[in-house]
């Protein structure tokens, strides 16, 4: 598995709500052979809100720059909890 994002985040309400843009690169492969073979790339928009003694939730709309078949290609949405890094 491999996957990458990049966010920009811009402070709504100061360190509590956060509105950001991000672009996400990324797959996973079942053999060793197709591994990098082909990364899925995909791009959005969300909001972030910082909840004490919970952490970060997100509500994000992303939209793949890729052709993955029988999926549609309008905007999908996406909630997170949590954080890796602040």
């Amino acid at each position: 598995m491999f996957t990458s994002n990049i966010e920009l985040k811009y402070p709504l309400v100061e360190r509590q709500i956060y509105a950001v843009a991000f672009f996400d690169v990324g797959n996973a492969w079942l053999n060793r052979r197709d591994i990098m073979d082909k990364l899925y790339k995909s791009w959005g928009f969300g909001v972030r809100v910082a909840v004490p003694g919970i952490g970060t939730l997100g509500f994000d709309f992303g939209k793949p720059l890729d052709d993955r078949g029988n999926q549609s290609k309008g905007f999908h949405t996406h909630f997170r909890a949590g954080t890796l890094f602040k």
